[in-house]
């Protein structure tokens, strides 16, 4: 019986790691980690249904997902971001003093989020696939009860009628016998 399977997370830069493996040791060496994340306090087991349903749908392999949404992530780099008055000895910022722009976007708008409609057009369709696979094999399954049902009636009837045919048998036996008999007595 294969082991059961529980789920466990790590961060992995905006994302988390989820996976699902049967242990620590199996999670580790699918997230390829070369220390016990777990040991740190970096890697945790995950009950949620809402975060263990796609780890257990694809065991062992490593599904990511975003650990905030983009807003969150842009405030959070706002309160990491340097201050105006964290200034070098020549009371230039640290951008200014290397010539560069560090941290700086062109002032233009984001991308646009790419499209979820085909995968979740995709994973409709597998799920309606699954549904009509299941329903499918249940009819099937029901096909096989009802021949399994008529074969089992039938060698009931048949033992019968081999019962009754075997009990006319002997009774014709032993009259042909008898009539043997008498006639080697005749002969």
């Amino acid at each position: 019986m294969p082991a059961r399977l529980k789920v466990f997370r790590a961060p992995a830069g905006f994302y988390y790691a989820y996976v699902a493996a049967p242990s620590q040791k199996a999670a580790l060496a699918a997230w390829g980690a070369d220390s016990n994340l777990f040991a740190q306090g970096m890697a945790e087991k995950v009950d949620d249904p809402a975060f263990t349903k796609a780890p257990l749908a694809h065991p062992g392999i490593v599904i990511k997902a975003p650990r905030g949404s983009q807003q969150e992530h842009l405030a959070a780099l706002a309160q990491t971001a340097p201050k105006s008055e964290d200034r070098t000895k020549k009371g230039k910022p640290p951008s200014e003093e290397s010539g560069q722009t560090l941290g700086k976007r062109p002032d233009r708008p984001p991308a646009p989020r790419p499209s979820r409609a085909a995968l979740d057009e995709t994973e409709a369709d597998l799920e309606q696939y699954d549904r009509a696979l299941a329903a499918e094999l249940a009819e099937l399954e029901a096909q096989r009860k009802r021949i399994a049902d008529q074969i089992e009636k039938r060698r009931e009837a048949a033992a019968k009628a081999r019962g009754k045919l075997s009990s006319r048998l002997e009774k014709v036996r032993g009259a042909h016998e008898a009539a043997m008999e008498r006639w080697r007595k005749d002969a």
